[in-house]
């Protein structure tokens, strides 16, 4: 693969190749082979450069800026993926053509060695762009969750999911959703407590649109069965599952109360 702005750390060439399959950095001037990782691609200040303005256009909403900055990016980096993210979202939400973002995430599961960096950079651009993630929750969570697993990466990705997860159960039109996410909340409140989504998670039992708190439902005796044996119980599970030693009594409780109301007013 020719690469443009990299040069040869030997003689200085830009005159270079990289051996995609071997990870090596070929200098056609001097003949110099060197290790090149993903790390040092996404490091390079041209890269850093480049996306950081990239980033700073898509934060302001100057999408069309962001999206030239993030083609630039790829030009050296082929799978950066702040740049491809950026692509993405620029093509699904601004231009309207559907599938984008789904491809991105397809592509995110195949690179391998994620810089710290990057996942930095689309934790804050998940962030920005919540509203417009709603449907792909599961994509959000397998992301962050694969490239977050050291022990020092648990609060700040507690943190990240505490801020997302709640916008989006607080949106669902139904518990249909809860199909995709439960088990990854319940796997997630193990691992970092998540207290924030758990929080979440018990409110909706009485706000998401299928529970009869919402629907003003509480003769329809199937319904309200189901409702709460594949919702109500489950989330037990995951407020029983948190790594919270501090507060879990009280969100068990928490629950316990809404569980037992929930009983009584449906019968």
């Amino acid at each position: 693969m020719e690469l443009k702005g990299i040069s040869c750390n030997g003689c200085g060439s830009t005159n270079v190749r990289f051996d995609e399959k071997n990870r090596l950095l070929i200098c056609y001037q001097c003949g110099k082979e060197e290790p090149f990782s993903r790390h040092d691609f996404a490091n390079k200040s041209n890269v850093v450069i480049t996306k950081d303005n990239a980033m700073k256009f898509f934060s302001e909403g100057h999408f069309e800026e962001a999206h030239r900055y993030a083609q630039d990016v790829l030009n050296i980096m082929l799978d950066n993926l702040p740049a491809l993210y950026i692509i993405a979202y620029y093509e699904e939400i601004v231009l309207k053509r559907f599938g984008y973002i789904k491809h991105f995430f397809e592509q995110a599961k195949e690179v391998v060695d994620v810089d710290y960096h990057e996942v930095r950079d689309m934790l804050h651009l998940f962030e920005l762009t919540a509203s417009n993630l709603i449907d792909y929750e599961k994509d959000v969570i397998e992301f962050v969750s694969y490239n977050m697993q050291a022990p020092e990466d648990k609060k700040e990705l507690c943190d990240f999911l505490d801020k997302v997860c709640p916008y989006f159960i607080s949106k669902r039109p139904s518990i249909d959703y809860f199909k995709n996410t439960g088990e990854y909340y319940k796997e997630l409140a193990g691992h970092c407590g998540i207290p924030k989504t758990c929080y979440a998670l018990i409110k909706s039992i009485m706000d998401n649109p299928d529970s009869p708190y919402k629907s003003n439902a509480f003769d329809m005796k199937q319904r309200n069965l189901y409702f709460y044996q594949n919702y109500v119980l489950k989330i037990g599970e995951i407020v029983n599952a948190m790594d919270y030693p501090d507060m879990k009594d009280k969100f068990v409780g928490m629950y316990n109360q809404i569980q037992n109301k929930y009983i009584n007013d449906t019968n």
